[in-house]
């Protein structure tokens, strides 16, 4: 699994490190290697579930759709010699 937006992934590491340097503000990092493997991949699963990513997601597939479309459309009315496609609205 892979979170795809780096801001998002860089927010889930440092919210792991902090709630694990809570928890244990006494152990050194090696100590809570394994403790921070969990829960990155914890707050990771729960970003991947979450209703945020899930819009984010369904904006960029619609977003990809609509230019794969205008590019088809492009290249069959460059094929057909017909009038010039029609330029996408944003």
């Amino acid at each position: 699994m892979r979170v795809r937006n780096t801001a998002d992934a860089e927010d889930i590491v440092q919210g792991a490190f902090l709630a694990a340097r809570r928890a244990y503000p006494d152990k050194g990092v090696d100590e809570l290697a394994p403790l921070l493997m969990t829960l990155v991949r914890n707050r990771m699963l729960d970003f991947l579930k979450s209703a945020e990513h899930k819009r984010q997601l369904s904006s960029v597939e619609i977003g990809e759709v609509s230019d794969q479309l205008m590019r088809t459309l492009a290249h069959a009315r460059a094929a057909d010699h017909g009038p010039p496609a029609p330029r996408p609205c944003r």
